[in-house]
């Protein structure tokens, strides 16, 4: 039996992706199919496969997502506290937006566990958290992650895209988070 090769550290790295995604489909997992399909789809224009991976998504939803993102999610997207959207691209959450609505019982820190947890989160490059009211709660959420990791993230957006969180400063420490995050370049 071929050994499973290794996940690529990016979704930049074109070439160990497309290993992994052929190992993938030789083993019948849709993964692979998904990073085909969506790198030819790239490569395309308007005639890409971007139906048949809408709905291989939608078939395969619970293998691609993982079963507790899957579970918690409506439409793939929404759960009953937080509104989490994310765009796939190579097989992979590439980006997700985390909002939390008002009146939530649920942690955005469960939430955000989830995500980051899920197969599909493993290349995360770009995460927004949106709507978590008070400045100074984004604070809880940031060290959790910082305790967490997430190695593969490029991007860290806190607060409204128009204004952001006023003042870094009320996040704490940014020590532990740098530290945690290796890949991060954008922190705003």
């Amino acid at each position: 039996r071929e050994a499973m090769p290794r996940l690529p550290e990016s979704l930049e790295d074109l070439d160990a992706l497309l290993v992994y995604a052929d190992f993938l489909q030789e083993q019948g997992d849709p993964r692979g199919a998904l990073i085909a399909l969506q790198q030819d789809e790239e490569g395309q224009g308007p005639h890409s496969h971007a139906v048949e991976a809408g709905e291989l998504l939608r078939r395969e939803r619970r293998a691609l997502l993982g079963s507790q993102l899957a579970a918690i999610t409506i439409d793939g997207h929404r759960s009953s506290c937080h509104t989490l959207a994310w765009r796939w691209r190579l097989g992979f959450i590439a980006a997700a937006v985390l909002r939390k609505h008002k009146g939530s019982l649920f942690p955005p820190q469960a939430m955000l566990k989830v995500l980051l947890e899920s197969p599909a989160a493993a290349l995360l490059e770009h995460l927004a958290l949106r709507g978590f009211g008070a400045e100074e709660s984004y604070g809880g959420v940031l060290s959790w992650l910082a305790r967490r990791g997430a190695p593969t993230l490029r991007e860290l957006l806190v607060g409204a895209p128009s204004g952001r969180v006023r003042g870094l400063p009320l996040l704490g420490r940014l020590d532990p988070l740098l530290t945690a995050l290796p890949s991060l370049t954008t922190l705003g």
